[in-house]
């Protein structure tokens, strides 16, 4: 799985290609490989974004075919022009998060369960491990943090918004928000691990928060009475706590099932801005 990470400099500082390796390697510990592009990327599972100054990517981890689609870039499209810090990091079972000996990729999720292991858990707090590495260091801003996934990226970021108080926005794309609506998972609807990983159990941590969803009216792949239902729970919540709800939904007519609808990463990015403010951007020079 593809990664991005943004670094955060003072104006017109100058920055080493080493100098950038060690700082990744040790945030993420992973191995520096390549500077694809200076423009902006997002990625389909899980992006983090970071308003601060100006951003310069940073693409590392192989394959890299997925971000070459504004398809899978979504809002960070529109969003990079405004200032904004991209960060991603590999999911459970993908990428250099897959383990030797058991299913990569989402069949992976269901075989972690079986084995009693909350992967929603150590994800939560392997991104918070970032979050507090780069704002330690002084590259983020801890006020400004935000959160877009789709599909089980989608599931994820909502997870992880839940989990850690300074994400002050979330914004999904025809997210998983049950995990028994999906095949993969056929045969642990009663597994009391993978009914605690429902979505609508944090209702109770999204409540008042913002949180923007858009899904198909015929998505079978995810589920979208799942995601209304969610949506639905986190206002209900919200309300019995006398605080204004702040979901957003949108079910969009989108006979191609599971699916981003045409003109979701806009709205998404319009959105985004609602809530975290630009910022005049510094500038990088990487030797």
């Amino acid at each position: 799985m593809l990664r991005i990470l943004a670094i955060r400099v003072g104006s017109k500082k100058r920055v080493t290609a080493p100098t950038l390796k060690g700082l990744i390697s040790r945030l993420i510990g992973s191995v520096f490989s390549e500077i694809l592009t200076f423009t902006p990327w997002t990625l389909t599972h899980g992006l983090i974004f970071k308003r601060i100054s100006r951003f310069h990517n940073l693409v590392f981890q192989k394959p890299v075919q997925m971000l070459r689609s504004p398809y899978y870039r979504q809002c960070g499209n529109q969003l990079s022009e405004q200032g904004f810090l991209l960060i991603s990091i590999d999911l459970p079972c993908h990428g250099k998060e897959h383990r030797s000996r058991e299913p990569e990729g989402l069949a992976g999720w269901p075989a972690r369960c079986e084995q009693g292991e909350n992967f929603v858990k150590n994800s939560n707090i392997r991104l918070s491990g970032v979050l507090d590495d780069l704002i330690r260091a002084g590259y983020t801003d801890p006020g400004k943090v935000g959160i877009c996934g789709t599909s089980r990226g989608g599931y994820l970021a909502l997870q992880f918004a839940a989990h850690d108080s300074r994400v002050q926005a979330a914004a999904v794309f025809a997210p998983v928000t049950d995990l028994v609506a999906l095949r993969e998972f056929k045969g642990l609807e009663n597994n009391a691990l993978v009914r605690s990983l429902s979505i609508i159990q944090q209702a109770e941590n999204l409540a008042g928060r913002p949180v923007w969803i858009i899904i198909g009216d015929r998505d079978k792949r995810v589920g979208t009475d799942h995601a209304i239902d969610f949506a639905r729970a986190v206002t209900k919540t919200s309300l019995a706590k006398g605080l204004n709800s702040q979901v957003e939904l949108h079910v969009i007519a989108e006979p191609r099932g599971h699916t981003v609808t045409a003109g979701a990463s806009e709205q998404a990015a319009e959105w985004f801005e609602r809530y975290i403010k630009p910022e005049k951007p510094d500038s990088l020079i990487l030797e």
